[in-house]
């Protein structure tokens, strides 16, 4: 003890003998009483540490729990919000996106005016896209976590929604597509246990399958060339139709592409070769505003009147425009068509009422509208505006009222395209207007 007490600071080697005894019988209790001291001390901050890491986990547990709940719910308290996310500038598809918007509007519209879904008030966060990828992936991450949307709908652009999907999916929000028309926009997350994308259009393989079926009837030799552009709705035309016509057990006689904005004198080549290969039919693949070149290239060519069909990006009015009358000779594939019913004419007169023109492109007013009649009924079905709730909901939807029809049962658990082969039909352009084509039905076709 006596070393101990030495080696303290402070405590003297000099003193007397009996202080220093007097100091060693003293100091045990003191140094006892000191570590006593030290010991509850260390305890106690211990203690408060502990606490102090305790309640920092459980809070950020429950701060990371508010924040998903805060993602599905919270932003739906007091009105639902739907995010749109689609082109509304570019000639390509920019029309497109402006009708599909229109649609948007004047469901909300209508629903507002009846009370709202739940008693909720509908408001639409409206994003142009401008057909670039990036952009659209950014307004993608600006809906879900800026502005909290309970559903996204769009875009206008395949390759925009296969550059943003995978952030919807991964954040559990459903997205409905209006417009574009990849076939892998829906297919891609089939696999998990809850795929959150769907359709309300057409998709290519589809509109191949019409397209080459329709060109099958019309020929007497079978033999089908397929001109397509290099965009990839071009290339992504030309392997949905390669594969269609394999189901045939055919491949095309002639395959040619061409670069946005060739000369119509450029264009004349493509149709010598398809008529030196003996090709009675041609299947278009490209976007609307090449199609009236490539119908004044092939009317340059003598003694030559092959059965042409294109896609329904040639709804695009931009057609009809450069084309006039050649434009009546070419049908393409549809799935709604405007003045078709008594319900078509009256939704073309509320766009009308509404934003003083007509749709551009009446089908994606129309499926745009569709678009918000399904999430309503999915958010009645649910009886709740919880995401996930939602999206299961959106599985079992059935007599839906759109636009046009009646849908019985537009998606199911393995099947998210609203729209099937069977709802296609043939239609041209006559007079600056939309009418089916006679022999276009899947009923007079063999679909393969």
């Amino acid at each position: 003890m006596e070393e101990k007490i030495q080696s303290v600071p402070g405590v003297s080697s000099e003193k007397d003998p009996l202080e220093k005894e007097e100091s060693s019988s003293v100091s045990p209790n003191k140094a006892e009483k000191s570590n006593n001291k030290s010991f509850w001390i260390v305890g106690i901050i211990s203690l408060i540490v502990i606490l102090g890491i305790g309640v920092l986990f459980f809070s950020t547990n429950k701060s990371k729990q508010s924040i998903r709940e805060v993602s599905r719910e919270h932003a739906f308290t007091g009105e639902i919000v739907i995010g749109y996310n689609a082109d509304q500038t570019t000639p390509t598809t920019g029309k497109f996106g402006v009708s599909a918007r229109q649609g948007v509007e004047i469901a909300i519209d209508e629903i507002n005016a009846s009370g709202g879904i739940l008693g909720k008030k509908l408001r639409s966060v409206i994003l142009d896209d401008k057909a670039d990828k990036d952009l659209s992936k950014k307004n993608t991450e600006q809906l879900i976590f800026q502005d909290e949307v309970l559903a996204i709908i769009g875009p206008a652009n395949s390759l925009n929604a296969l550059n943003w999907i995978d952030i919807a999916q991964e954040n559990e929000v459903p997205v409905i597509v209006p417009i574009a028309t990849a076939t892998e926009i829906t297919t891609k997350f089939e696999d998990r246990p809850r795929n959150y994308i769907f359709r309300g259009t057409s998709l290519d393989k589809d509109q191949a399958s019409f397209t080459i079926a329709w060109l099958i009837k019309e020929t007497s030799n079978g033999k089908i060339a397929i001109i397509h552009d290099s965009t990839p709705y071009g290339l992504k035309g030309l392997k949905d139709g390669s594969e269609v016509l394999a189901r045939w057990g055919k491949t095309p006689v002639v395959i040619k592409s061409f670069d946005p904005g060739m000369p119509i004198e450029k264009m004349v080549a493509l149709f010598e070769s398809t008529k030196k290969s003996g090709a009675q039919g041609i299947a278009f693949f490209n976007y609307a505003d090449s199609q009236a070149n490539l119908l004044k290239a092939l009317d340059q060519i003598p003694d030559y009147n092959p059965a042409v069909i294109g896609t329904a990006a040639n709804l695009a009015p931009e057609f009809w425009q450069l084309a006039g009358p050649l434009a009546e000779k070419l049908p393409f594939v549809a799935g709604r068509g405007l003045n078709m019913n008594e319900r078509t004419t009256a939704f073309k007169n509320k766009v009308i009422k509404k934003f003083g023109e007509e749709p551009a492109v009446a089908t994606s007013a129309q499926l745009g509208y569709d678009t918000i009649m399904f999430i309503k009924a999915a958010v009645e079905g649910a009886g709740s505006t919880d995401r996930v709730a939602v999206r299961d909901a959106l599985e079992n939807i059935d007599n839906v009222q759109g636009a046009d029809i009646l849908y019985k049962k537009p998606f199911s658990k393995k099947d998210h395209e609203a729209i099937t082969v069977n709802d296609l039909f043939l239609v041209h352009w006559v007079n600056g207007k939309i009418e089916k084509y006679p022999g276009g039905t899947p009923e007079e076709l063999e679909i393969r």
